[in-house]
């Protein structure tokens, strides 16, 4: 069932909700989605996108650590993520889903728990013991995907949609001179 273009305007009025360019409400099918259930989606989506910048910040953090930086942790994008992630989690405290939202809230619930884990951490270890931050913070993603499909309007960016992924992967090809390269694609 389509949602009716009076339902779709509320949605996408949703005033202060960031609805982001691809996420237009009013062409996702909404299945029975009733108006309880409609004021939750509205109210979830920014702590959820909050929990996604957190998240995407620490991955950040996490390749720097791996390149070497060691002031990872002093970095200000650390504690950006931490406030995003007390953001999200106080929004979510306030909200009460709806029987439909009970899963995806559930979900949200726990990338904010893991994610929480994964940021304590950071703030202790991100650069001694990335793997264990990598972990908490890759659970955590996996929880907002699942949330992404328990409701419409939660998109996940999936990379391997992205316009570079279009492309063949690049391969290194020794030429004569060991001690250059030439780049082409497989």
């Amino acid at each position: 069932m389509r949602l009716d273009p009076a339902s779709a305007r509320r949605i996408a009025d949703g005033g202060h909700v960031p609805l982001g360019a691809a996420a237009d409400l009013s062409a996702v099918a909404m299945d029975d989605l009733d108006d309880v259930t409609i004021a939750y989606v509205l109210a979830a989506r920014a702590p959820f996108d909050a929990l996604r910048r957190s998240s995407a910040q620490l991955a950040g953090l996490l390749l720097l650590a791996a390149i070497g930086s060691r002031e990872g942790q002093d970095l200000p994008m650390l504690d950006l993520a931490v406030a995003a992630h007390a953001e999200a989690t106080e929004a979510l405290r306030g909200l009460t889903p709806p029987p439909r939202g009970a899963h995806h809230h559930r979900h949200l619930l726990l990338a904010a728990s893991t994610l929480g884990g994964a940021l304590a951490a950071a703030k202790c270890r991100l650069a001694s013991d990335g793997d264990v931050v990598a972990r908490l913070n890759n659970e955590a993603i996996a929880h907002l995907r699942w949330a992404s499909g328990a409701l419409p309007g939660f998109e996940m960016v999936a990379v391997s949609q992205g316009c570079c992924a279009a492309h063949a992967p690049a391969q290194i090809e020794t030429t004569t001179m060991p001690t250059r390269h030439a780049w082409r694609a497989s």
